[in-house]
């Protein structure tokens, strides 16, 4: 079952979850008076009906007995903090700590973004750098719609509801016009572990406050700080965070080639999502809804299973494969943000290709330990990072004359053999 949008009356979701008190839970909470209730998995509360017995209770309380603890261990003393740091380390094969100032804002971006957000504004201008992006994510979504039709595979009906679905994408860029009010928020005088609570109690009530209420998409729910960007499918929208721009990704100073191989190429990469075999789902308002022709569909499909295909036959070591499917929707989201690119600077006089992949490929440098990098290509949704590079560039002309690669080369890929779906 596909479906994720599942809306259930109080009584249905009383009927859904006959065992386990679900409805003493949300009235717990303070969520008595919703109409309304979102259910992603239907199929997970059921199983917990099926677990929550008698014979199971000393293990449940367990279980939650050490969340909770675990949770707590790195608010608490140093001795807490160190242990929860060794076993962070021996899971993910790492060493050492963080600085404690870092912690300390970390800690202040994860649970208060918005006034440090609003703080970090204040200091720094953002404006220009707000203008700049949004006028190169308009530029890549006019190039977008040329890609689109020329597509010879899809028929005008599919093609029509895709150029549709593009420009209904929201825009979030660097920062949003409008803010929640934390003025209500007093920590005056408490701990550390008190300072979380408070919090987590604001965060609360104020969700609490939204129940019936029509969801105010102008304001964001994260912080502009995080060093990340990408595309949200359940309002199709596109958000590129103040916090990534900074080099590899974008600099004031950059040139033509090295802003479009940084923040262009992931600004790509986002708008691709609304395509890939995930975004594909989503209409253009964020409804999990059908809008593909069935025989587009199919060719779809046969597109991302060679792209598939091919990432299952590379060997990162001796014994271990790609999990082609894994990544499939990064890869074609990668894909599409350097075809995206490439195609706006058609036809510019003197653009530097070489440079703007040397930019790319800076993107995705970086060095891990073995284990981590299991744990990568086991769980994580992109392909690795030196993937990330080979694999996406193998799909151009453009690559393969900035670096006169020919056939019989290492990274030379036949025109028959590429793997690039859109």
């Amino acid at each position: 079952d596909k479906k994720t949008n599942n809306h259930y009356s109080p009584d249905q979701l009383s009927d859904l979850s006959k065992v386990y008190p679900l409805k003493d839970m949300i009235d717990g909470y303070g969520y008595s008076n919703a109409d309304d209730f979102v259910v992603g998995e239907p199929q997970a509360i059921e199983r917990i009906n099926e677990l929550f017995t008698e014979e199971n209770l000393e293990a449940i309380k367990d279980y939650m007995l050490i969340h909770y603890v675990n949770g707590c261990a790195s608010c608490l003393d140093k001795e807490a903090y160190d242990v929860s740091i060794k076993a962070s380390n021996m899971i993910s094969g790492s060493e050492g700590s963080e600085e404690d100032e870092k912690i300390a804002f970390y800690m202040v971006r994860n649970t208060l973004y918005t006034p440090l957000d609003k703080a970090y504004l204040e200091k720094y201008d953002c404006s220009e750098t707000k203008q700049r992006i949004s006028d190169i994510i308009q530029e890549l979504i006019v190039s977008y719609r040329e890609m689109l039709n020329e597509e010879t595979w899809l028929s005008e009906e599919t093609r029509a509801k895709a150029i549709e679905k593009l420009d209904h994408i929201r825009i979030n860029s660097v920062y949003p016009e409008k803010w929640t009010d934390y003025s209500s928020l007093n920590l005056d005088g408490l701990s550390y572990k008190e300072c979380l609570d408070a919090i987590a109690l604001f965060d609360l009530e104020k969700d609490k406050s939204h129940t019936n209420q029509k969801v105010d998409k102008d304001i964001w729910s994260f912080s502009i700080l995080d060093t990340n960007a990408y595309y949200e499918p359940s309002d199709n929208s596109i958000n590129i965070l103040l916090g990534i721009l900074s080099r590899p990704f974008y600099s004031e100073d950059m040139t033509k080639e090295e802003l479009l191989g940084g923040i262009g190429s992931v600004i790509g990469h986002e708008i691709s999502h609304a395509f890939d075999t995930a975004g594909s789902q989503y209409d253009k308002d964020g409804n999990m809804k059908d809008w593909w022709q069935p025989e587009d569909y199919k060719a779809f499909q046969k597109r991302a299973d060679k792209l598939v295909a091919y990432y299952n036959g590379i060997t990162v070591w001796e014994g271990q494969p790609v999990f082609g499917k894994n990544i499939q929707t990064e890869a074609i989201a990668d894909m599409g943000g350097i075809k995206a690119v490439l195609n706006s600077v058609k036809g510019t006089k003197d653009f530097d290709y070489g440079a703007f992949f040397k930019a790319y490929a800076s993107l995705w440098r970086g060095i891990t330990s073995r284990k981590l990098e299991y744990i990568y290509l086991t769980q994580d949704s992109h392909p690795l990072m030196y993937l990330r590079t080979n694999v996406t560039l193998q799909q151009y002309d453009e690559f393969f004359n900035a670096f006169d690669i020919k056939e019989g080369d290492g990274m030379y890929l036949s025109p028959d053999d590429r793997i690039n779906v859109w």
